[in-house]
């Protein structure tokens, strides 16, 4: 009887462990993929363009946790196929926290990248935007316009 108890209290503790552990996973998953949809969401931004020769532009406003998309030299809201707004915002348990472009790569509160006719960054620098305080990082390289998660 004492050995079933002690059996019964160890798989407890045992379960509790893997609970919270899956719960944790659980919040990854849905981090992440709100970050790749970001990332689908600005390749998708960046082939449109470049199939009708229109430059556009990504802003990424770390403080609102929103990022917009822009096209031509007017700068006019850029409305996807199947989407309602030029406007994206990150969900809650998704924080931009930060973004670094330039030489110093000193940290910036919001930033404005342009992308020419051929889906090229218009920077020497690459973008990084940063999210819930580094745990992942969309990178988009200069010059080739190549966009990737870390």
């Amino acid at each position: 009887m004492v050995e079933l108890i002690a059996v019964m209290v160890l798989v407890s503790i045992i379960g509790s462990a893997v609970v919270t552990s899956y719960s944790s996973y659980n919040r990854w998953l849905d981090k992440n993929e709100a970050i790749l949809g970001m990332v689908r969401t600005i390749r998708k931004a960046r082939d449109h363009c470049l199939t009708r020769n229109e430059k556009f532009f990504l802003t990424v406003d770390a403080v609102k946790n929103t990022y917009s998309l822009q096209y031509k030299d007017g700068r006019d809201s850029l409305y996807l196929p199947q989407e309602t707004s030029a406007q994206f915002t990150m969900p809650f348990y998704t924080d931009i926290t930060s973004l670094t472009m330039g030489a110093g790569h000193a940290s910036r509160p919001n930033a404005t990248i342009e992308f020419n006719i051929l889906g090229e960054p218009v920077i020497d620098y690459d973008l990084n935007i940063y999210f819930n305080e580094g745990e992942r990082v969309i990178v988009v390289v200069t010059p080739t316009g190549y966009i990737h998660v870390q």
